[in-house]
């Protein structure tokens, strides 16, 4: 989720916010002029004439084009006033009136800068008169308004739309992080106070957003060179009402998560796994009353999914009872039920204990409740592939990873056996339905690939051809998983794992297959396809998945 928060507005031009001064000042609202016969000014409906507005916009302050001498004269006064703020504050520390109007000047000063966002091709002079240095000094200072009306002013100048207007303005965003935008950022977000200064870490949290979507890789070092992963962790255990500042929370630990695994073994160490597990904890038996709290819960799934990638994480969840929540939260069958589904997939891929702790919860009972679509409300399309993608690579983690020797093996193969094999039923049901999927899905792409090539023909040579196609070829796979592939894989996955580990299963599955003319090689060329995407390092896994096409 990288999108700005729910409120977050954007911010107006200095053009706008002096023309709006200038109408605010009128005793009614501004409206548009109206001309009687012959074009005399007449009075409005609501008492504003179009004299009194043309004699509004004449006595509207000007604004000169900004150039760099007039940059230079703002950014020299701004210098000046920053100094008069830091020796009148040295002078009269316990003395508030002595720097009362030094400050207020020094902030019209920061409001005066706003000018700067309008000509992003000064930016470079703007770092040559190393002004950004001394914008961040202010995020340290004593009085938060001054705090607040910088962090306003570098939200502004650091709009992503700036720097695709002007690719060359970027060296301010470079100098800002090589200046350590970041620590300055974090450090200061923790002297601002709850709810009171929430608009000021909206426009905090607003600049990382920016800069993260003008320069992605410049986000990776924001995690592990600076406590806002404790921070945000933080606020999202202590409160406990939500506010829509929460949102822009659970959004910008999605940014930091995805994808970085130094940034999700970074969350799992400041305690991140206990503070998302106790935010949810609040919905395991309600579902939240408004859209931007539900967005808000969805989120922190999100998070924690992100943070199941890191090896070290599953053992901290197993340790604060994450598995008891999820098979809480499906039982609840509330809103966030297939969030807990898909949370239980990725705790217990490529972790044995997390899988034997699992079965002794008595989790197989929801499972393959789950899988078999029992106990829910009609779903929708979307829902019934996410089920079935979450539900069938769930188990296909248990019979990878549950000890054959244990009673909890026993148990996970008793459920493909009781209740007349229904579950075995039920995955040449998913065969039949994926496998249908995939094929219109390859149809299409079969018929775009040709065409694909036909303009490569035209425009390249064959050694770029043959790179670019092999991109498209890529992607193609990437569309197929999404079609349906990778749930038919989960499920051919768990019809060689029954066939190989029980003989009964084994000829009842044989049987059915017989009974719906599916073809056992088409089956067997899925596993094997699926093995050769695999990568160098899962090669016990490639293994054990051609033993299973072989046992069929």
């Amino acid at each position: 989720p990288q999108r700005r928060g729910k409120g977050m507005s954007k911010k107006r031009t200095h053009e706008e916010a002096e023309e709006s001064a200038a109408l605010a000042a009128a005793d009614g609202p501004p409206v548009d002029a109206a001309e009687g016969e012959g074009g005399a000014p007449v009075a409005d409906d609501l008492g504003l004439s179009a004299e009194a507005i043309m004699d509004l916009i004449d006595k509207a302050p000007e604004v000169e084009a900004l150039d760099k001498p007039s940059l230079t004269r703002i950014a020299l006064t701004l210098e000046k006033k920053i100094n008069q703020s830091a020796v009148v504050r040295t002078k009269y520390p316990d003395q508030p009136a002595k720097y009362v109007e030094v400050e207020g000047e020094l902030g019209e000063e920061l409001k005066r800068l706003h000018v700067l966002a309008t000509a992003p091709q000064l930016y470079a002079e703007f770092v040559k008169l190393n002004s950004h240095v001394s914008l961040l000094t202010l995020l340290t200072h004593e009085n938060t308004e001054i705090l607040s009306d910088t962090v306003d002013l570098l939200q502004e100048l650091t709009e992503p739309d700036t720097f695709t207007e002007c690719p060359e303005a970027m060296c301010l965003v470079e100098a800002l992080i090589k200046s350590k935008l970041w620590e300055q950022l974090v450090q200061n977000m923790q002297r601002l106070t709850p709810d009171k200064d929430d608009s000021t870490l909206s426009n905090m949290f607003s600049i990382i957003e920016n800069v993260q979507e003008s320069i992605p890789d410049a986000v990776s070092q924001l995690g592990t060179g600076t406590d806002i992963l404790g921070f945000i962790f933080k606020k999202i255990a202590s409160t406990k009402t939500f506010a829509p500042i929460l949102l822009y929370c659970s959004e910008i630990l999605a940014i930091l998560l995805h994808g970085n695994t130094e940034n999700q073994r970074r969350a799992g160490e400041v305690e991140g796994i206990d503070a998302l597990l106790l935010a949810v904890s609040a919905y395991k038996k309600k579902d939240p009353p408004t859209a931007e709290e539900q967005e808000y819960v969805e989120n922190l799934y999100d998070c924690l999914c992100a943070m199941l990638r890191c090896a070290s994480n599953h053992t901290l969840f197993d340790q604060s009872e994450g598995l008891n929540l999820m098979l809480i939260v499906i039982k609840s069958k509330k809103m966030f039920r297939r969030c807990a589904l898909r949370v239980i997939d990725y705790q217990l891929q490529d972790s044995p204990a997390s899988c034997a702790a699992f079965v002794e919860a008595l989790g197989l009972k929801s499972l393959f409740a789950a899988f078999m679509h029992k106990g829910v409300k009609k779903l929708s399309k979307a829902a019934e592939r996410e089920d079935d993608e979450h539900t069938a690579w769930a188990i296909v983690s248990l019979f990878r990873h549950v000890d054959r020797k244990h009673t909890n093996f026993a148990r996970l193969l008793n459920k493909f056996v009781e209740s007349s094999y229904e579950k075995v039923d039920r995955l040449v049901e998913l065969y039949g339905t994926y496998r249908e999927l995939v094929a219109a899905h390859d149809a299409k792409a079969a018929a775009e690939r040709r065409e694909f090539e036909e303009t490569l023909k035209q425009c390249t040579t064959d050694a770029d051809a043959n790179e670019v196609l092999a991109e498209f070829d890529d992607r193609a796979y990437l569309d197929r998983l999404e079609a349906g592939l990778y749930v038919l894989q989960g499920v051919c996955l768990l019809m060689g794992f029954v066939s190989k580990e029980d003989e009964k299963l084994h000829a009842h599955l044989l049987q059915l297959l017989q009974v719906h003319s599916v073809d056992k090689e088409a089956i067997k060329k899925v596993l094997t396809d699926y093995a050769a995407m695999l990568d160098d390092t899962a090669q016990s896994l490639e293994k054990q998945t051609k033993e299973l096409a072989a046992s069929l």
